[in-house]
């Protein structure tokens, strides 16, 4: 009788033990299937139905500037896939960032790990998988997936783009200076139309700013077109700005304030007039490429308050 009893004794704490091991299991499915997001993707991936990806084609790749083909076995190491959010998560997404924003909102400053967007507003395992798949088959390598599920890299010859996206690369010949891109709108499945938004990689062209700099007349500085405000609607940056941007200005009230007395920052001192005080140092325009150089380096001094100690 004492055997029996400790017979069922085991068996009820086994039981126990598999039970509890099986809803354990059906929270993290659970959460799991409320975390990750619904797949959009209803057809078949069928190259053989395709529809034009809108914006695909860049205006400069006009005849008149064509020089044909590029080498079909042309290697295109780096091209990316670019997947958008649905109408709904788009939605949510523009939500979320008008709180994250809000003192008032609970979600205020409540930053998104890549992770956790791709859960929310990226393409779901299963589409990412077979949008995957389809690029494998028409000749692609997989080089990554972006961690937000909103971007696949990959890599192939101009063959394969040709093959896969319906078009050909051609070089062309714009203000001496040679270039590629696609010489047709790009096709894609029909079945990833308005998944799959874009392709970049397939042009040399490169973006390009949308407004363009004018100089005053009369400024009389052999420097002026990298610091000063020479420029019609400059970007400026005064002292205050560059340590609100890097945070820094809590370094200015430390018990122990680290503000770079007794030391000589690195800078270009005779292009300057270098102010006593902080407020009234002269301001920093940004030309593209010389923006950080400029606040790193030559713009150290501007941005440490005891400018007048050193």
């Amino acid at each position: 009788m004492r055997c029996l009893r400790s017979a069922l004794l085991s068996l009820l704490k086994l039981t126990t033990i598999h039970f509890s091991t099986f809803i354990f299991s059906l929270l993290i499915l659970s959460r799991l299937s409320f975390a990750a997001a619904p797949d959009r993707i209803t057809d078949p991936i069928d190259s053989r139905q395709t529809i034009a990806l809108p914006r695909s084609l860049h205006p400069k790749a006009q005849p008149q500037y064509d020089q044909g083909a590029v080498d079909p076995s042309r290697q295109f190491g780096y091209l990316t896939l670019v997947i958008s959010p649905s109408v709904s998560q788009q939605k949510a997404l523009d939500q979320l960032l008008v709180q994250q924003q809000d003192r008032t909102s609970p979600k205020y400053h409540k930053w998104l790990t890549p992770r956790q967007y791709g859960d929310r507003f990226g393409l779901s395992p299963n589409d990412l998988n077979r949008i995957a798949n389809w690029l494998t088959s028409q000749g692609f390598q997989i080089l990554s997936i972006a961690g937000g599920r909103n971007a696949i890299v990959f890599s192939g010859t101009a063959a394969d783009v040709g093959r896969a996206f319906g078009t050909v690369i051609h070089n062309y010949l714009i203000n001496g200076k040679e270039q590629f891109a696609n010489a047709t709108a790009l096709m894609i499945p029909s079945a990833l139309n308005d998944i799959v938004t874009g392709v970049i990689g397939l042009n040399s062209f490169g973006p390009q700013p949308s407004s363009h700099a004018r100089n005053f007349a009369g400024v009389r500085n052999s420097r002026h077109n990298y610091y000063d405000g020479n420029f019609v609607f400059p970007n400026f940056l005064a002292p205050g700005d560059i340590a609100t941007i890097y945070d820094i200005a809590p370094l200015y009230d430390a018990s122990t304030p680290i503000d770079g007395t007794g030391q000589t920052p690195l800078s270009d001192r005779p292009t300057f007039t270098w102010p006593t005080s902080p407020t009234s140092a002269p301001a920093l325009v940004l030309t593209r490429s010389a923006a950080a150089r400029s606040i790193r380096a030559a713009w150290l001094p501007p941005a440490i308050p005891p400018i007048s100690s050193m």
